[in-house]
């Protein structure tokens, strides 16, 4: 038996026994917007701005591909993966149904209220027994681990629903208190402090490693993928047009581990310019190093 998953365990049975949710995002992804005795959750910009890095990530590369007139299939695909969850991440985020409160019609709505759909009874406000903070582990992949926090109401009934549901202690302080004010009810609160400190350092580090790694390996891709290609793209338009001579061109293949026949194109050229003779073997707007001149 692994001890460190024993003692997540226990810590999770003994400090959040009422938990709904198994992870979160690790950032304050909604928060409560309280307006004419009403008070909704909306979404955050922080939520709609990782949203839009992902479909940044994905568009950028499929204009430039574009704008080359040629795109490699893996490519496509790899980049239609990132477009494919922003623009699902966008629907759900615009779509999802919110709880509501209704102060002024005394009335709590689980799961929001549009015009001809009911998914859930409203239920009265005093019907609302407690709200309920927790705080939780959140597995971040390969052993690491991030705090979360999710903001519960419980009903006299025994139903509990969830209303917050994020990594942003602070935030969800600030939404808890506002609802604890309005309806008038305790907030119970369910951390562990000596945990979360440990955690917190613990993840700090691990976190800041394996983002910097990200941050480096995606700078150079983005670089030798997405930069060098487009600046070439667009100093190609001032480029005067030169006679080259090809002095060598083939198909090459190869096998891949799936046995699957992949071709690749060799090229190689020469022109002169200005005096001097160049020999290359590019034909496209990715940075190449073999060029050479005498």
């Amino acid at each position: 038996m692994n001890p460190e998953k024993t003692e997540e365990k226990l810590y999770r049975d003994s400090c959040m026994p009422s938990q709904l949710k198994k992870s979160c995002a690790n950032f304050r992804s909604e928060h409560f917007e309280l307006q004419d005795e009403e008070l909704t959750i909306r979404p955050t910009k922080w939520l709609y701005l990782s949203w839009g890095i992902f479909l940044v990530m994905g568009v950028l590369p499929l204009v430039f591909f574009f704008l080359m007139e040629g795109i490699v299939l893996p490519f496509l695909l790899f980049f239609l993966f990132f477009d494919g969850i922003a623009v699902a991440g966008i629907l759900y985020t615009i779509l999802k149904r919110r709880p509501v409160f209704d102060f002024r019609a005394g009335m709590f709505y689980p799961a929001g209220r549009r015009p001809g759909r009911k998914f859930e009874e409203p239920v009265p406000l005093d019907q609302i027994l407690s709200l309920q903070l927790l705080e939780k582990l959140v597995s971040a992949g390969k052993g690491g681990r991030y705090l979360g926090y999710e903001l519960n109401v419980r009903l006299r009934n025994g139903k509990q629903y969830n209303l917050l549901n994020h990594g942003s202690r602070q935030g969800i302080l600030e939404d808890a208190e506002i609802l604890s004010e309005k309806l008038d009810l305790p907030l119970e609160r369910k951390e562990n402090p000596d945990r979360a400190r440990d955690a917190r350092k613990k993840n700090s580090l691990a976190l800041t490693i394996v983002g910097g790694c990200f941050l480096f390996i995606g700078g150079i891709a983005s670089y030798q993928l997405c930069v060098m290609p487009l600046v070439n793209y667009t100093r190609s338009h001032s480029w005067t047009e030169t006679p080259a001579v090809i002095r060598e061109s083939r198909v090459d293949t190869s096998r891949g581990s799936k046995g699957k026949t992949h071709y690749h194109l060799r090229i190689r050229y020469t022109y002169e310019w200005k005096g001097n003779e160049y020999s290359l073997k590019r034909y496209d707007y990715f940075i190449d190093n073999s060029d050479s001149g005498s």
